[in-house]
């Protein structure tokens, strides 16, 4: 074979490569936005017709108070017509729970690159916001819930200053379990960790309530705000960056103004990032994702939690707090104020 030939073999070979890497949302480069993946302004917001959101009204599945039926007929999300910022409050309480919001994609993903940019984040005392990725797996319910596994982005509870990015996954039968053995900082290794049974494929195994999961220090609320990222590959492998914009600035691709255009290369991320989340890959563990963003008062996390120190009563103290008219200025910092969504 010829210099010649082998010169335009090379740039062959180079050029598949280059069309393969361009045209996978699982690569680790090359990631370009998917068709209308810029989301902001009316996209966040269901009342919208052309939004990619859609309200869930179901009932609270973390036994708290919040009413997500009522609040999809509050009109608590707010659209700034000029920026595209996308503010989500909450409602006033009654005697009973919060008119409050959940919201889930109209699309599901099995792999991809999913960012936030938010400058603000619900917080205060048994207040359990949530930017994460669901398996939905039919029918929705306790039962089968993890199956198609749970990745949490952004999560936190009762005015925490910390934010816990975590795996929740249920063993399918001859399945290959997600364990995260390797992982910094790993809470519990076993993403299928819970403390009751009656999940899985045939209600005996347990319900991933605590799953394996990392904390981080800070975040958009002690910062000017910041950039939240979530890779999930297509053999299941999860990563997930945070960025504040008050400290090393933003990577190529992810600033306000280029609105997702152009490849995005996340294999230099880590050096930029101020926190990194690299879990090992779990193929299989996690399908069909939708995005869901939603704000939950007490239950099952921030009720057990909120008091500490009378852990007995500790969920009824929750519900009492919150639900108090007098403690209204409790809710004055739960809400989300989102700058764009994009999905890579």
């Amino acid at each position: 074979m010829g210099l010649l030939s082998l010169v335009l073999l090379a740039v062959i070979v180079v050029a598949i490569v280059m069309l393969v890497k361009k045209n996978d949302p699982g690569a680790r480069t090359g990631y370009q936005l998917i068709k209308d993946g810029h989301w902001t302004g009316n996209d966040l917001d269901p009342d919208n017709d052309s939004a990619k959101f859609k309200y869930s009204t179901q009932i609270d599945k973390t036994n708290g108070v919040s009413n997500y039926k009522l609040g999809s007929q509050s009109k608590l999300i707010q659209v700034d017509k000029k920026t595209g910022r996308t503010k989500i409050t909450v409602g006033q309480p009654d005697t009973t729970t919060i008119p409050t919001v959940f919201i889930k994609s109209k699309d599901t993903f099995n792999h991809g690159l999913f960012v936030m940019s938010v400058d603000h984040i619900p917080t205060g005392k048994g207040v359990w916001p949530a930017w994460w990725l669901n398996g939905r797996f039919p029918p929705e319910s306790n039962d089968t819930w993890a199956l198609n596994g749970e990745i949490d982005i952004i999560e936190s509870v009762n005015s925490q200053t910390k934010n816990h990015v975590t795996l929740h996954t249920n063993t399918r039968k001859g399945g290959q379990q997600c364990r995260q053995d390797t992982v910094h900082n790993i809470v519990n290794p076993n993403c299928d960790k819970g403390e009751f049974t009656g999940c899985g494929e045939d209600r005996k195994q347990s319900c991933p309530y605590q799953g394996c999961g990392v904390t981080f220090e800070g975040g958009a609320n002690y910062s000017a705000g910041g950039v939240y990222a979530c890779e999930l590959t297509k053999d299941g492998k999860v990563t997930v960056w945070y960025f504040s914009k008050g400290s090393q600035g933003l990577p190529e691709g992810l600033d306000e103004a280029s609105k997702g255009g152009g490849d995005i290369d996340v294999s230099k991320w880590k050096a930029l990032a101020t926190n990194t989340v690299e879990f090992q890959k779990c193929p299989g563990s996690f399908q069909n994702m939708e995005m869901i963003v939603n704000t939950a008062f007490c239950g099952d996390w921030a009720g057990t939690t909120f008091d500490v120190k009378n852990p007995k009563n500790s969920k009824e103290e929750c519900n009492k707090f919150v639900l108090d008219t007098n403690n209204s200025k409790n809710l004055e910092n739960a809400y989300w104020d989102i700058n764009w969504i994009r999905v890579y």
